[in-house]
């Protein structure tokens, strides 16, 4: 059981391969935010890996499109299907 643990200790984390916080160019479209839907509950902050997400004064969130690396993570975990990834053309 040791020797299992010190492998896993210095093995590369299976989470952080392949991530990357420039936006891929061959993506393309933008996360949607219904207002109205929302019930606040900020698990698309607590999950947002570039930090595009943040709270306004007003309790609500505020999506940085610039930031955003369309990982769509946000979409999941939002309980009340407030956030949608849509296309642009």
């Amino acid at each position: 059981m040791f020797i299992k643990v010190l492998k896993n200790i210095f093995k590369k984390r299976e989470t952080l391969q392949g991530f990357t916080r420039e936006f891929p160019k061959n993506r393309i479209g933008r996360i949607s935010y219904n207002q109205k839907k929302c019930t606040k509950a900020y698990e698309c902050v607590k999950y947002c890996p570039a930090n595009a997400i943040s709270v306004r004064a007003d309790k609500f969130i505020q999506i940085d499109h610039e930031k955003c690396i369309r990982c769509k993570i946000c979409v999941r975990v939002c309980p009340s299907k407030a956030l949608k990834a849509i296309k642009e053309s």
